[in-house]
Order: structure tokens, then C-alpha cells, then sequence
């Protein structure tokens, strides 16, 4: 049921990140046109930095590259709320007169025929540069009426339109979520009380698992340590042993970890698995090392496992003779 309820949840992210970041149709007309815009805005930015050091370099006056007058600071007295207020009247006026796309054209046009003719007659590279800088600038014109000529969807469209395009799927995979986050929270319970019906027995005697987890520990890493140049039989002999341990021992060990902490409690549970934990760790080394045939680094971390490993196995012990 574990695994059951992890595939549901799993399912249920993914249909929420599917369908819940898709976009109604106006708010991805304005996005999209918001990203191309950007992007030929920084074209023709570097189109006129260009011109700029066209200029400079002809040695020309800064001219139109003279960098504009600051703005007056607004008054120190006005209130923050007036100018909050007045903020949004703009947003609200600015959402009730939306140009039509002529419109809109238009005062694109008219912005750019203001700037357009060469007055002071430029020649050479600075007008090649200028002449680059309006073919960017023109090619804003369009882009940008579309944008002010199509008005953004208020909150109350935006959430109609999401929810027919998208609302139904996305209810759907929230669903799954909660019913997969439900049956996994079951079987961890059951797990916990090792009521588990997986089909198998998934009960474990720690203080037997533990302890002959150590003693094979102990004694793998005694083999390793009397061997002190061996042969490539012998390698793979002990690599063979790290695996077995790995899979066979560690593995169910970890896996009803919740067992032992639902019955010494957390501290106890901290007392036994960070030595535990710490073995699991150099036995892993013990694993790379070998693979790296470097030998007398896996014997010393085969040793500091086994010593991790007994230092568990007496925790453990312990806190089972607290627990009763």
C-alpha cells in the first residue's frame, strides 16, 4: 500500500504541475508579447550603445547620447497614501482606456518619427550605427501596440479562464495528492506497529539483525585485514561480501527503521542509528575504494565499520533493556 499510495501521490504532482501553471489565453497573449518585447527592447539598447561609441569614437559631440536631465524629487511632504492613491486611480484609468490597435499604432509611429530624421547630418560609421539603432527601434513599433491595445484580464477573468481551460484536471491531480498522501500516512502506521499485510512478514528482531550484522562485519574485516597484497580472486571475493551486506543486511534493517524508533522512542532511536548510520557509511567506502583498488583504504574502512557497527549493536542492546 506503500508504494501504491507514492505512485498515486506521484501521479497527482504531476497532473497539478501539468495543468496548473498553464496560462489562460490573454494572460499568454500578454506574456508572450511581454517576452518578445523584452527582448528586441535589449536588441535596441545595444544598438544604441553601439551608435553612442560610434560617436565618440568620430569624436562627436554626446548629442542625442547625452544622458537625460534627473527628474525633479517628488515633495518631501506628500503622504505616502496620497501617492499610493494615486497610483492606483493610474492603474484603474490606464485599464479603462485601453487604445484600440490603431490607436496604439498610431502613437508608436508618431514616438518614432520624432527621433527619426538624421538632423545633424551624420556620415560613416556613427549614421551606419544610428541607421542599425531605428531599424531596432522600428521594429518595436508593432509589438508594442499589440501589447497596449490588449488589455490584461482582470483577476476575476483570469481565474474563469484558467479553471475552464485548466481547473478540472488540476482538481483532479490535487485529489490524488490527498488520496495517495492518505494512503501512504496508513501504511506508515502500519509499519510502525508492523501490522503491515504487504504479504510477507516485515517485522524485525533488531537486537538479532544487529548483532549479527556486526559479528559479520567484524569478521569480514579481520579477513581484510590479514590480507595485505591480494589477488584479484580475493578482490572480488570481498566485494561480493560488501554487496551481500549491503543488500541483504543493511537493506531491511533501514527499511523497518520506524519500528524501532516507534518502540525506543526518538532519543533512543538517535542513540542507535547514528553509529549505525556511520557504519553504513564506511561500508559504502569500503565498496569505492575496493573499486578503486585502493586496498589499504578499504580494510581501514571496513575496520572503522565494524567498530561503527558494534558501538550500534551495544546501543541497541541498551536501550531494548530500557525499553523492556
Amino acid at each position: 500500500m506503500k508504494y501504491l499510495g507514492i505512485l498515486i501521490l506521484a501521479i497527482g504532482v504531476g497532473l497539478c504541475a501539468a495543468f496548473g501553471a498553464r496560462l489562460s489565453d490573454g494572460m499568454y497573449e500578454q506574456t508572450r508579447l511581454g517576452g518578445q518585447i523584452a527582448l528586441l527592447e535589449a536588441q535596441t539598447d545595444k544598438a544604441w550603445a553601439d551608435y553612442c561609441a560610434a560617436r565618440e569614437a568620430a569624436k562627436l559631440e554626446q548629442g542625442e547620447c547625452a544622458p537625460p536631465e534627473e527628474a525633479d524629487d517628488p515633495p518631501a511632504d506628500t503622504p505616502l497614501e496620497a501617492a499610493e492613491d494615486g497610483a492606483e486611480a493610474a492603474v484603474e484609468d490606464e485599464a479603462a482606456q485601453t487604445p484600440t490597435y490603431d490607436e496604439a499604432l498610431a502613437a508608436e509611429k508618431a514616438a518614432l518619427a520624432g527621433v527619426a530624421p538624421n538632423a545633424e547630418g551624420l556620415s560613416g560609421p556613427p549614421a551606419q550605427a544610428r541607421g542599425r539603432w531605428l531599424e531596432a527601434r522600428t521594429a518595436l513599433v508593432e509589438p508594442r501596440a499589440q501589447k497596449a491595445s490588449t488589455p490584461l484580464p482582470g483577476p476575476e477573468t483570469r481565474l474563469a479562464g484558467w479553471f475552464e481551460l485548466s481547473g478540472m484536471p488540476f482538481l483532479g491531480g490535487l485529489a490524488l495528492i490527498v488520496i495517495g498522501a492518505v494512503l501512504g500516512r496508513r501504511a506508515a502506521k502500519a509499519e510502525l506497529s508492523g501490522d503491515s499485510k504487504s504479504g510477507d512478514d516485515t517485522r524485525v528482531d533488531f537486537g538479532v539483525a544487529v548483532a549479527d550484522l556486526a559479528q559479520k562485519l567484524r569478521a569480514l574485516a579481520d579477513r581484510a585485514a590479514a590480507l595485505d597484497a591480494p589477488t584479484p580472486a580475493q578482490r572480488k571475493e570481498v566485494q561480493a561480501e560488501i554487496e551481500a551486506l549491503q543488500l541483504t543486511r543493511f537493506g531491511p534493517i533501514v527499511e523497518a527503521r520506524y519500528q524501532l524508533q516507534n518502540r525506543i522512542g526518538l532519543a533512543g532511536f538517535a542513540h542507535v542509528f547514528g553509529p549505525l548510520s556511520g557504519a553504513e557509511r564506511w561500508l559504502n567506502r569500503s565498496w569505492s575504494t575496493l573499486a578503486d583498488e585502493h586496498w589499504p583504504e578499504t580494510r581501514t574502512s571496513l575496520a572503522r565499520s565494524a567498530e561503527q557497527m558494534a558501538e550500534a549493536a551495544a546501543a541497541l542492546a541498551e536501550e531494548l533493556k530500557q525499553a523492556g
